[in-house]
């Protein structure tokens, strides 16, 4: 039996709401802040590296890590299969996610790469500032 409970109909609400909405929600509730941590994953350990060092370079992320071999287990067009991957973890603002993700669809390997963000509900303030910082940041050139 269903509880039909004004806190019931808010929760239920939230759940069919677009994600930015959602995000909204949940920042002001829990306090999060705008940096995300935006995982994707390879084939090879160049591709992780291109992948990285390109968004990094365009400071659509502050910095990244590469992962791996992991051994990942998926369906691929109705077949079942395993293999090595190499996880690439970008650190980014959410202001900045829409132009990562364009990237990382553009100079990916696979047509369709996994692309996911997740917020990061609380952290070291003067890290989330130095994210935010380097991935806000348009008038300084960039340095190789």
């Amino acid at each position: 039996m269903a509880i039909d409970s004004p806190s019931t109909r808010l929760r239920m609400a939230a759940a069919s709401a677009p994600i930015d909405v959602r995000v909204d929600a949940m920042r002001s509730v829990a306090g999060m802040s705008e940096v995300l941590q935006v995982y994707t994953a390879t084939g090879s350990r160049e591709a992780a590296q291109r992948l990285a060092q390109g968004a990094v370079r365009a400071r659509l992320a502050a910095g990244g890590q590469i992962i791996g071999p992991v051994e990942s287990l998926f369906w691929h067009e109705g077949t079942f299969g395993t293999g090595q991957e190499w996880q690439v973890v970008l650190k980014a603002s959410r202001g900045q996610y829409q132009e990562l993700e364009s990237y990382l669809r553009a100079h990916h390997e696979w047509a369709n790469p996994e692309i996911i963000a997740l917020p990061v509900i609380a952290g070291s303030e003067p890290y989330l500032a130095w994210v935010r910082g380097i991935t806000e940041r348009t008038d300084e050139p960039q340095r190789e």
